[in-house]
């Protein structure tokens, strides 16, 4: 999908970048992920969704999909979690840490959903 906004974010144009570039935000990326504070706002973020069995949920902006697999947990066998993002490479790396749940890794614009 193109985007249809043009106020994007610079991790709009992360496929764009040389890989040298893409590898260390890649690692920030990651090195955030772990951030005390992130995980904080994380933890509130699925209090508030209070995801349960069977739901069908779509994490956008899903990075490197550790949510949509936390997500995945909590909806079980019978639930599933849609991982969209607009960088490929991103989505590549979360297709790499899956972990056999419930996660259909998407990427793509959510500013472009129906």
């Amino acid at each position: 999908m193109e985007p249809t906004r043009t106020d994007r974010t610079p991790f709009a144009d992360l496929d764009r970048m040389p890989a040298p570039m893409l590898a260390l935000v890649m690692a920030a990326l990651e090195s955030m992920s772990r951030h005390p504070e992130i995980q904080r706002v994380r933890r509130v973020a699925e209090e508030a969704l209070r995801p349960a069995a069977g739901q069908r949920l779509l994490d956008a902006g899903c990075g490197n999909g550790d949510m949509a697999r936390r997500l995945a947990a909590a909806v079980g066998p019978a639930g599933e979690v849609v991982a969209l993002d607009y960088s490929a490479h991103t989505i590549e790396a979360a297709r790499r840490r899956h972990d056999g749940s419930r996660v259909t890794y998407v990427t793509g614009d959510v500013t472009g959903l129906d």
